[in-house]
């Protein structure tokens, strides 16, 4: 019993740590405190880390995880580390909110001089009157979901892409 006590008091402390860091994270970002790292990369080698990183989780919730780049991105000037937040900050959500047997569709394509990533899922979506909130911080369209986030993931990505001055957005059916 013991053990199980210490195991469980580990697993919340991680969770806490992971809270913290990512609250300091967003105030530093929110202020402007954070510096990019800009430089020029093949986009794809971020890319497929991040899918790597969310296929098994995918495969342990039984989602399947489709994903699709173009065979010739352009190199594109970012923060390589930043770029793979947002893309597990997407992929995580996508995976977590979407149930057993469903699909999420992960793909990037060029156009023009943008990078465009699209995350699509089987998930219940958000409805209407959550989806202009869905980048704040703190903000969970299912305040039912325990132990699901507290409602920072995307707020991290939207900073992220703004501070590289790109656009985020989603959409809902």
């Amino acid at each position: 019993i013991a053990q199980q006590f210490l195991d469980r008091i580990n697993r919340d402390l991680g969770r806490m740590t992971r809270i913290v860091e990512e609250l300091l994270d967003l105030s530093r970002l929110e202020t402007g405190e954070v510096r990019l790292n800009l430089r020029g990369i093949p986009v794809q080698k971020p890319i497929q880390e991040a899918v790597e990183l969310y296929r098994e989780q995918a495969l342990a919730q039984g989602v399947t995880l489709f994903d699709f780049q173009e065979a010739h991105l352009p190199y594109v000037e970012v923060d390589e580390s930043r770029l793979q937040q947002v893309l597990c900050n997407l992929l995580e959500n996508a995976i977590k909110f979407t149930p057993s047997g469903g699909k999420v569709w992960f793909a990037v394509t060029a156009q023009d001089e943008e990078l465009i990533v699209s995350v699509n899922d089987t998930g219940v979506g958000i409805s209407a009157e959550h989806l202009p909130h869905a980048f704040e911080r703190f903000y969970r369209a299912d305040r039912e979901a325990n132990g699901v986030g507290i409602g920072l993931g995307l707020a991290i990505a939207k900073h992220i892409v703004q501070a590289h001055g790109g656009r985020i957005w989603a959409k809902s059916r």
